[in-house]
Formats: structure tokens, sequence, C-alpha cells
């Protein structure tokens, strides 16, 4: 019975997109219900099956035939020299040549015929087949490049840190603007594949590059912080890991991965850092860098404790936690010593003028400037410098505008910005406060921005400390404590070891704005000064218990730092002995290993020639790592003693790479991000930074493209098990319900069996009465 033409299905046009169709699917502009194929030369129905009719007549041994046997003689197209080679050639080879084709034209034609007896089929059709045939080939090619703008725009995406959703809108453009070109016209990304792409395809090629080039390392470090995310509203615990790679033969720096947090004790943190870098072998682990709150110093006891169970496995070496934490939190601690309230009017005045327009308005008439406050850091204390010059600067206009809202009846009611402000103004002593705060910042600026790199910077570490301790207590310690004694040592404690408050060094600025008050008194210069002291010391003080002086390995390792053993070969030598005992302690180096590299280090301290070398070396010239590669090179060192180096450079000196991801994880954030999406592109953005940054000269290869490809199915398998963990939870849900349901059927049978129970009671306690 044949069907009515209301029920047989249409041809759709784009189907002669699908590459599995393109080589022979045609359609026949008479008839919407059939579609042709130029292989099998026959016009077949699309009935009711629609595309599955196609699909069906593409897996029928017919059709796979005439493929399989057009293709064979499509291998000709390969063989046929170019006519300019033809006509160069002799004429010997050009008729033996045609020979060998006609051979093989008749070898195909008899083919033809012998498997689907198609004796209509002549040369020029053969000729005709091959043209559509050789589409394939073509359809392969630009599949590829295809793929390679569908990743390019991906990164693009990650590297500029824009919205998928934005970046799918603007493909639909390129069409609109690249209509001449085959793989602009071919793009067929949207929001969810560009997602995916990146997600299931990028996200984990970059990761398990990075995977296979630590696998080659013997040892590596990890550094770890904890930010508030406020999307997912967890704590996010970044994780980036640090080695000697060896196909740049330099320390190398990446981010690894990020665990959310909802408490962060520190069982919640070995769990959770455990389960991070499960994919790492956690015996290679040299070094844990971190921030110094307590919480993480009993998270690394925790963890040493767990890795080290038996007495010949590698123990985690300690210098300290992170430097630049230690130098902010001392100088927060320190300026906090005192009651001057700085930090208070300066986010006073801030806030005061933020998001008020009328405010302004009368600021700028009052003073006649347009110079407001700038806003206060709250993290990093140290950058606040601006913020405090500033403050300084506009002192005098703040007075102006105090007085004229005070004159025109305008000062704002109940508000607390408005009242802090006001009694730092009054404070006659504010400008040489803020004039100290600015002394302070720029005695310890210089060491923060010399270590906010992920350059090797460890061997340097300890002398900078013992720089920035030295300076400082130079303005306020007897030059006699400082010359008789180790820097660290000083007991500051002590007021026979400060100098008295009137010969407190505050520094020329300081100095300068005290010349500038008016009517101020001897006894209030004298408490400022007191106070500046008293700054001073506790700063210090910090410094000392906090920071990686009090380490043997921090102080051991500048045995690597070209200038130390240029300077003082003898102390040189002494530390070098300091940390290889270290190494030794904790199963780094082998006895013997540790002698073989003291003698060979001993070499250089004795080697004119390669002293030589070491005073060409100027560290804001050139990384560490870079120029003893080069020195190692050059003078045959020892294999042990290049290990060695190689350790020592790998350390991290502090935690300046996790803190910047913190800025990047702000610019990737947006409104309902999933965890793992921003993992992913963090993921992707360290790939490319790893690469050169350029997005456009990045190397697209082959398993890239794979991955990328590969990406719509893992996607998809994500989806089906986060669709089955769902139905799981549902179902436990359903499960606790149906049990607490029962309970409470339970309890209320119980419940009214103890009343009639009651009841019971009750009728023989009143018949015992009665007889």
């Amino acid at each position: 019975m044949s069907l009515s033409k209301s029920r047989l299905t249409e041809f759709n046009d784009g189907w002669l997109c699908d590459q599995r169709f393109q080589p022979w699917l045609q359609k026949v502009e008479k008839d919407k219900h059939v579609f042709f194929c130029s292989l099998c030369r026959s016009t077949l129905s699309l009935s009711n099956m629609g595309k599955r009719a196609v699909t069906s007549h593409l897996n029928g041994q017919k059709h796979k035939s005439r493929s399989r046997v057009n293709s064979e003689c499509d291998l000709r197209i390969f063989l046929k020299k170019s006519n300019t080679d033809a006509s160069t050639s002799s004429q010997e080879s050009s008729r033996f040549s045609q020979s060998e084709e006609s051979l093989q034209e008749n070898k195909c034609a008899k083919d033809v015929n012998e498997s689907e007896n198609l004796s209509f089929l002549n040369t020029k059709e053969i000729v005709s087949q091959q043209s559509v045939t050789s589409r394939p080939l073509q359809s392969f090619l630009l599949k590829n490049e295809n793929t390679k703008a569908d990743i390019l725009w991906c990164l693009l995406v990650v590297m500029n840190h824009w919205s998928v959703n934005s970046a799918g809108k603007a493909v639909q453009v390129f069409k609109a603007m690249f209509s001449d070109s085959s793989i602009a016209m071919n793009m067929r990304l949207q929001r969810t594949k560009i997602s995916y792409t990146i997600v299931y395809g990028l996200a984990p090629y970059f990761h398990k590059e990075l995977l296979q080039e630590i696998s080659q390392c013997d040892f590596f470090v990890i550094s770890f912080d904890e930010s508030l995310n406020k999307i997912a509203q967890k704590e996010q615990m970044d994780i980036v890991i640090r080695f000697w790679s060896k196909s740049k033969d330099t320390v190398s720096t990446h981010y690894f991965t990020s665990v959310f947090l909802g408490h962060t004790t520190a069982a919640d943190l070995i769990r959770s850092f455990k389960e991070a870098v499960s994919e790492l072998d956690l015996r290679k682990l040299m070094q844990l860098s971190m921030d110094g709150p307590n919480v993480n110093i009993k998270f690394l006891a925790d963890l040493k404790a767990d890795l080290n169970r038996d007495p010949s496995d590698h123990v985690i070496m300690e210098i300290g936690s992170c430097g630049l934490h230690t130098i902010h939190n001392a100088f927060k601690v320190g300026m906090n010593s005192c009651e001057w309230k700085i930090f208070h009017f300066l986010h006073a005045i801030y806030n005061f003028f933020k998001d008020r327009p009328a405010r302004r308005s009368d600021y700028t008439m009052f003073s006649g400037s347009k110079k407001f406050p700038v806003k206060f850091c709250n993290v990093r204390w140290l950058q606040n410098f601006e913020v405090a010059q500033r403050a300084l600067e506009i002192i005098p206009n703040l007075k102006k505008y105090v007085e004229g809202v005070k004159e025109n009846k305008k000062e704002p009611v109940m508000s607390g910005s408005y009242a802090a402000m006001v009694g730092g103004i009054r404070d006659k002593l504010m400008p040489a406060k803020l004039a100290f705060f600015c002394f302070l910042v720029k005695e310890i600026e210089d060491f923060l921005e010399c270590f906010q790199t992920d350059a090797p910077m460890a061997p340097f570490l300890h002398t900078e400390l013992t720089n920035i301790l030295m300076s400082l207590m130079k303005h306020f310690v007897k030059p006699e404590t400082i010359s008789s004694k180790s820097i660290a040592s000083i007991d500051l404690s002590k007021s026979e070891a400060l100098l008295h408050a009137k010969k407190v060094d505050v520094g020329y600025g300081t100095r300068d704005a005290l010349r500038r008050i008016d009517s101020v008194k001897e006894i209030d210069i004298l408490s400022f000064k007191q106070d500046c002291r008293t700054i001073l010391q506790t700063t210090c003080k910090k410094i000392i218990i906090k920071s990686p002086l009090k380490f043997k390995l921090a102080k051991g390792i500048t045995c690597c730092d070209p200038q130390m053993i240029v300077k003082s070969p003898q102390i040189a030598e002494q530390r070098l002995q300091m940390s290889l005992e270290v190494f030794v302690e904790n199963n780094w180096l082998s006895g013997l290993e540790a002698q073989k590299i003291h003698s060979n280090f001993k070499e250089v301290f004795q080697s004119p020639e390669m002293l030589a070398d070491l005073k060409n070396f100027r560290r804001k010239e050139s990384r560490l790592d870079e120029f003893w590669t080069n020195f190692v090179v050059k003078h045959d060192t020892s294999k042990e003693l290049v290990t060695f180096i190689k350790m020592v450079l790998v350390f991290s000196h502090g935690n300046a790479s996790v803190e910047r991801g913190f800025s990047v994880n702000k610019d990737c954030l947006v409104e309902n991000m999933h965890e793992r999406s921003l993992i992913a592109q963090r993921q992707v953005w360290d790939g490319v930074q790893a690469s050169g940054g350029v997005v456009q000269d990045l190397n697209i290869t082959k398993t890239m493209i794979l991955s990328a490809r590969n990406a719509h199915s893992k996607y998809q398998d994500a989806q089906t098990e986060q669709k089955k963990s769902n139905e799981d939870k549902e179902k436990e849900k359903d499960e606790k319900k149906r049990v607490a349901d029962i309970k409470n059927d339970l309890e209320m049978q119980k419940k009214k069996k103890l009343e009639e129970l009651t009841l019971v009671d009750e009728q023989i306690r009143g018949l015992v009465k009665k007889y």
C-alpha cells in the first residue's frame, strides 16, 4: 500500500553539509521526496524515513562496494605527473606513463564491470567520478582548518576573559564579514560549544601536557593559598606547581588546579589538598610554599607526618612561610601598634566621597580642587603609598570643604566617615603621620618589587631580609648594638639597645612635615617620635619571628648566590655545608652525594676562571637559573652538583604566583560560573601563557585538534554522569523521606500503644483502690 503525499518526507538542504554525504548526495529539483546518489547512479525515495533513508543507503553493501572501487581508481590522481613535468620528460618515458595509465584505467573499468555489471560506465564518467570522490580528502583538510579556527577563537575567548555568550554571537558576524571564506561559513561555535570545547577539550589537553612534563622531574614544589570566590561563595584554594622544566632547561611555575572549600581547618585543607594533587607523586614534593597562619602550619605538620611513614622517605624541607606575606603583615602590625587611626582616616575620606555626586560637587566648589582621595587597599598595605601621598596632598582642601559645609549648613547628618575625616583633620600631627607612613613604605618597597616574580629568587631571600632589618634598625637601634651582634639575634625588647626617642630617625619627609605644623609643642613631637620608634620596633620584631631568617636552609642556600661566592668564598662554603646537612637529614641527598657536591663546589670557589664568570652575573639583567645553566655547561661540572643547584633554584621564595592568580580568577569570574569552568579557564590561560601568551603564535598540534573534537562526547558523558548523580541523589532523598515516614508512623503507633497502656494502668489502679 503506497503512502500518501502528505506522509512523505522532503529533502533537507542541510544534509549536503554533512561530511558523510557530501561526496555523492545530490538533490533532485523536480521531486523533493527523493534523492540522487552519484556513485550508484540511482534515484531513491525518502519515503517517510527522512535522513534515515540517506544513512541506510550509505551503509548498504552496493554503495560501499562502489565507494571502494572509485577510491582505488582515484589513486591515479596522486600518481599522475603535472603538465610541466610531462613536457620536460623524454618521449619514451611519456609513452611509458601513458601506457601505464591506460592499463590502470582498464583495470578500474574491469573491476567496476565485474563488481556491478555497469558496462555503461565509460572513461568520461570515471573521470567525472574522480572529481566527485576527491572531495573527501579536501573535506578532511578543511575539517582540520575548521577545528583550528574553533580552537583559536576559544583560546582568544579565554585569554581576553570574554563571556562565552558574547563570543558565540560574534561568530555569526564572521559569516557576514568573511562570506567568501569556507572556514568562516562552516564555523558552528555557539555558547555551549565554546564552553565544552574549553572545559572538555582544551583544558584537559594543557593539563595532560603539564602532567607529562612533571612526570619527568625528580622533585617539585607546590604553592597554595586561599581567597573568597564571590560567585561560588566558597573559599577557593589555588594550587601552583614549580619544577625544573627539561624542555626549557629553566625553572617553570604553572597553575595546577583549584579546590573549593567551606570550612578551612587543617583537616579540611589536607583532605582537599591530597584529592587535588592525586595525579602527582607526593614523594617528589620538596617544599610546600604558603603564608604563615597557624592553620597552615598545622596543615604542613600533619602532611609531613602522613607522607613520611618510613625513615627513608623524603621529608618536606622548609625555608619559612612566604616572605612577601611576612613583610606585609609586619608592616600592618607595626602601624597598628600605636593609636594613630591612620588607616581609619584613609578609609573614611575615600568612602565619604564615593558614589556621592553632591558631596563631590561641594568639595570642588569649596576647595577649588578636583583631586579626590584614592581607595585604600585592605589586603596589600604596602601598596597604599599613593593613597597616603594623595591624602597628605589634599588635607588643606579637606579643611576648606569642612569649613564650607559648616558655614552653609550642609554638614552630613549621622555620617561615620565624615566624623572620622573631621577627627583626622583636627589632628595637627596627621600630615607627619602620613609622611612617616610613606617613609616606612619606601624602606620596604624594593624588597616586594624584587620578589614578585616567578624567577628563582630563594638564594637571595635571606640576604634581602637581613638588609631590610639592617635598614630599619639603623633608624632606632644604637649603632654599637648593630655592629656587635648578628642582626637577627638582637633583643629589641631591651630599652638599652634602642636610641632615645629624640634621636630616632623618622626620615626627611617626616621632619619636613613636622616643621610645617604650626604651634606644635615639643612634648607632642617627642610623643610622636616615641610612637615612630614603637612602630619600627614592632615591625622588626614581627619580621624576625615570622620570616625565613630563622630557618637554617634559607641561610644555607645563599651559597648559590654568585655575589655571595665572589664576595666571601669562605662564608659561601660554610653555608654550602649548612644546606647540604639539611638535604642529607631530609633524605634528599646521600652522604656520598653531599661529599661529592662539596668537593665540586670548592673548585668553583678556588678557580679564578670560574670566579671571573660569577662576577659577570647581574641579578636585574638575567635570571639565576639561566646563568647557572650556562655556567655548569661551560665548566663541565658533575651531575650531582647540577642536580643540587637545580633543587636549590626550584625552591619557592614566596606566594607571588598564587597571589597573581587571584587577579586572573577575578577577571574570569562571571555570574553563575561553575567551579569546573573556572579551573578549565585557568588551565588554558596558563598553558597559553607558558607558550608565549600570543594565541596566533601557538602551535596547534594534532593532539590538540583531536582533544577539541572529542570534547563533545566527553561533554555528553559528563552530562549523563551528572544526570545519573542527580537521579541517585533524588533516590537517596526519596529513600530518606520514606524511612522518615515509616519512622513517624511507628512513633505514632508507639505513642498510641503507650496511651492505651497508660489507660489500662489507670483502670488497674482504680480497681485496686475500689477493692
